[in-house]
């Protein structure tokens, strides 16, 4: 079966773009079957997603780390933001900027949570966000 050409019910002559087999098939078919397309295009997000590994890591250690500091009952008042860094949080990773109708702070959201550093950098404060 090494160099026989599989007959799937079209006049062209294709090459599967997964695995390089010969094929006939439809004039816009690139895969042997359904399956091969699937690897084919998780094998290509793959590729895209490598570069933000990294980052999502680093996202999801600073959530853990606040997510820890919630169930803690630490909400809502200063700490020492060393402490926080000794555990994996990030206070350099992207986040979106929001501001607080309360008192017009502005605050980093991650995901259900919103941090504040103080003026010196040395303090922070985390809130719970209800969206």
């Amino acid at each position: 079966m090494e160099n026989e050409i599989l007959q799937l019910g079209g006049p062209h002559l294709k090459e599967c773009k997964c695995c390089g087999i010969e094929f006939y098939g439809r004039r816009n078919q690139k895969f042997v079957n359904t399956a091969h397309k699937a690897q084919y295009n998780n094998e290509k997000r793959a590729l895209k997603t490598e570069k933000l590994k990294p980052i999502f890591k680093r996202m999801r250690t600073s959530y853990e780390v606040l997510n820890n500091y919630a169930k803690n009952g630490k909400l809502g008042r200063w700490m020492y933001i060393t402490d926080l860094i000794k555990e994996g949080f990030d206070a350099n990773i992207p986040t979106n900027l929001i501001k607080s109708k309360e008192d017009g702070a502005e605050y980093y959201k991650l995901l259900d949570y919103a941090y504040r550093l103080s003026e010196d950098g040395t303090k922070i404060i985390i809130q719970k966000v209800n969206d």
